[in-house]
Parts: C-alpha cells; structure tokens; sequence
C-alpha cells in the first residue's frame, strides 16, 4: 500500500518509494562521516588503572601535572597542554595521544608523530603514522580529516591499546613504546 493511504503501490511506485530509501540512507551515512568540532580545551584529570597515580592536564597553565592520589604537589610536570594524555600504573610514564582524538588531518603524513611515549618529562618513543598503517589509503576519510582509529586506554597490564579503524587491536609496552602482544 502507498505510504499513508490504502490504495496499493504500483511497480513504478514501488521503484521510486525504494530509491528514495536508499538515498536518505546514503545521506545519513555521509551525515555520520561529519566532522564534529573538538570541545574548547578544558581542564581534565586522569588516573592510572591502579588510581594510585592522576594526570590534571589544565590548558590555562599550559601544563599537565601528575600526582600520587590524594597528594596537593606534582611528582612530576609538562609545560604542554594536551588534548589526550594516558597515565601508567607507575605514574612515570605517561602517553600523549593525537591533539585530533580520532582524527588526524588531511595533509598528514605518514611520518607524522601519532602517539607520544613518555618517561616523565623525556620523550622514549614517538609512534608515527606510518609505524600502524602502510598508506594513508588504509584510513577511512571523513568531511575532512582522516579517521585512524582511536586510544582505547591503559589496560590493567600497563599496555596501551588502541583501535585501528579497520577494528584491529595493537597493544604497546608503555615502558618502551614498542607494539607488543596483547596481554
């Protein structure tokens, strides 16, 4: 039958109602591929699976500082805001994510840093671009970024787990920066 009447749908009907399906389907899959804007920087804390260690990354000091639980002095500082930090168990090492959470910019490289492995305040590893994926061809576009996947979190083993945005699971030492296998 004919949307909001009795009277049945011809052939042609049929045909005009079915592409008409399937064009809002396409527009609204395009509408989820939309780029939303990131949040304006904001004042943000996070501990370490333990909790023994918490991260305040505050972007009006342009720093992040980290403390033992319940303690009023950092152990330890950067003098860099950052969108997306990770907190080990330890509370040394720390892993700065992408400033574009899961998204990354169009004229990205593939030696382009992605994440950023810390011990303290001294850079161990820097993963690139190129270190997950073999060609820029390997991630999905969006209105105007690149999607790459996204930073699941500091498992209770001290790894970091991320997501590839073709849904693979790579597990990192936090230790050293290296990919390892998941625990």
């Amino acid at each position: 039958m004919a949307p909001l009447s009795r009277k049945p749908l011809g052939d042609a009907e049929r045909r005009s109602f079915g592409w008409s399906i399937l064009l809002l389907l396409f527009v609204a899959s395009e509408l989820l591929l939309a780029d939303a804007p990131l949040h304006p920087p904001a004042k943000y804390k996070v501990c370490s699976p333990n909790e023994v260690f918490c991260a305040v990354a505050d972007p009006a000091s342009q720093s992040v500082s980290v403390f033992a639980r319940g303690a009023t002095v950092p152990i330890w500082s950067l003098n860099s805001w950052h969108r997306q930090i990770f907190l080990a168990n330890d509370g040394d090492h720390l892993i700065i994510g992408p400033s574009g959470l899961e998204l990354i910019p169009l004229d990205t490289k593939l030696a382009d840093p992605l994440l950023t492995f810390m011990n303290r305040k001294a850079i161990v590893r820097a993963v690139s671009v190129g270190d997950l994926f073999a060609s820029l061809s390997s991630l999905r576009r969006t209105a105007s970024h690149y999607h790459w996947g996204r930073v699941i979190g500091v498992s209770a083993r001290d790894q970091l787990i991320v997501q590839l945005v073709s849904g693979k699971r790579v597990a990192f030492n936090i230790s050293t920066g290296l990919m390892e296998a998941e625990k």
